[in-house]
């Protein structure tokens, strides 16, 4: 069966399906079939220093709103019922 009508039975791109059929050729037992973990697990793509500039401007932004409370400044945005989202908080 060719590959371009495999991959559109099997609904993804026809460069994967090369991908995973190399992958089997290089190791045809069950392990070569096994996801496989990502190298970059849990890595943040953003530097630290940039992280920290994005959290304090957003923390600033909240505490320059009306209405909006300084104390306790989540970093991302309160769900509609007010619990905060996230459970780091701004260092006032």
């Amino acid at each position: 069966m060719p590959l371009t009508r495999l991959a559109a039975h099997a609904q993804v791109s026809v460069r994967t399906l090369q991908r995973w059929a190399a992958e089997y050729r290089a190791d045809s037992s069950a392990a070569g079939l096994q996801r496989k973990a990502r190298s970059d697990r849990g890595q943040r793509r953003l530097p630290a220093e940039l992280i920290a500039v994005i959290e304090a401007w957003r923390c600033a932004a909240r505490r320059r709103r009306p209405g909006s409370s300084t104390a306790g400044c989540a970093i991302w945005p309160r769900s509609a019922a007010g619990h905060p989202r996230a459970t780091r908080a701004c260092a006032a």
